[in-house]
């Protein structure tokens, strides 16, 4: 379950912080992680979905964090999911099925909230990992699929990285 902190951003039971200091943050406008990521909650229930979402892959995801980032000079939305059952195996069917399953939740989950809460963002990032791990930080023993998408005509385009 996601809910909102003392100082404002979105948190679930057992998830990372929102972001570290010029990294993904909380906008004084009103954009920051606990709204966006309590609308996109109340978009989803709202849909009929459980907060735990089935991949085209199978796999069960659960969004953890939904992050603004205004730091590269322009409006990024970061969704972050969570997926214990993910692979840490790299075999070429796995990397298929995670590109496909990535595609999905831009299509089917991300678009549909952009649309109704009217945003914009220039990019928009997926991130699945097995493990929470907090935002700007690495850890090895953690596996993290991520994918960078430029919303346009009412369509998720890849973006190679």
């Amino acid at each position: 379950m996601i809910e909102r902190t003392a100082n404002g951003t979105a948190r679930a039971d057992g998830a990372a912080p929102a972001a570290p200091a010029g990294g993904a943050r909380r906008s004084r406008r009103g954009r920051g992680c606990g709204p966006v990521a309590a609308l996109l909650l109340a978009a989803t229930a709202a849909w009929g979905q459980d907060p735990e979402i089935r991949l085209p892959s199978g796999l069960p995801v659960q969004l953890i964090e939904v992050l603004t980032d205004e730091n590269p000079g322009e409006m990024w939305l970061r969704f972050r999911f969570l997926a214990p059952e993910l692979s840490h195996g790299s075999d070429t069917t796995g990397l298929e099925a995670a590109a496909d399953d990535m595609d999905w939740l831009c299509r089917n989950l991300v678009l549909p909230y952009l649309e109704q809460y009217r945003l914009r963002p220039v990019r928009v990032v997926l991130s699945i990992s097995d493990r929470p791990v907090p935002f700007g930080e690495s850890n090895p023993e953690a596996t993290q699929i991520f994918e960078t998408y430029r919303v346009s005509g009412g369509e998720c385009v890849w973006e190679v990285f």
